[in-house]
């Protein structure tokens, strides 16, 4: 058996989030600083650096999406992408059991405020990451996988897609959080 396709289908789908998050928060200066702003709800982070980690955060999220196109990296943005993603569920988790109420603005749009449903969403693309960090140290597999592995990395590549418009998602499943 190949691990081919689902490490093509995991680097596609964390490839496209990531890139979408940071194309989002680069689109302009007021989407940037809309996403700068979120910071103000972590009491923990002083007002002095939210710029600075705003910066880093996409700076890292490039950094994902770069690092997943070529396989000598894979396994480093694999690993990077995990890390990321525990490190933005803990804060967000940690800012909701303070009562805090940040505003979603992953992909560079207010997606209104964040709640279990982002947290679940996080949970699904850190399980992707550590599949796709333990599936890109396994022996690969042949060239015959190729129609598999395209055919994956393009359901990967639409399920990132997918994602990345979750909330809009939440939105028409659950009709009692409609305003």
């Amino acid at each position: 058996m190949t691990v081919l396709p689902a490490l093509a289908a995991c680097r596609a789908l964390l490839g496209v989030v990531f890139a979408v998050a940071a194309l989002g928060k680069l689109r302009g200066r007021d989407r940037f600083a809309a996403f700068a702003a979120t910071l103000t709800e972590l009491p923990w982070l002083p007002a002095r650096w939210h710029r600075t980690v705003a910066v880093a955060v996409v700076s890292v999220e490039i950094a994902v999406a770069v690092l997943l196109t070529a396989p000598p990296t894979v396994p480093a943005g694999f690993v990077l992408a995990a890390g990321t993603l525990a490190v933005f569920t803990t804060a967000v988790a940690h800012a909701l059991r303070a009562g805090r109420a940040l505003r979603c603005q992953c992909f560079g749009t207010d997606a209104g405020t964040m709640g279990t449903p982002q947290l679940v969403r996080n949970g699904v693309l850190l399980t992707v990451a550590s599949c796709g960090a333990v599936l890109a140290v396994l022996p690969g597999g042949t060239a015959a996988d190729q129609a598999a592995t395209v055919s994956a990395a393009a359901a990967g590549a639409l399920a990132g897609l997918v994602l990345t418009r979750w909330d809009d998602l939440v939105y028409l499943v659950r009709p009692a959080a409609r305003h």
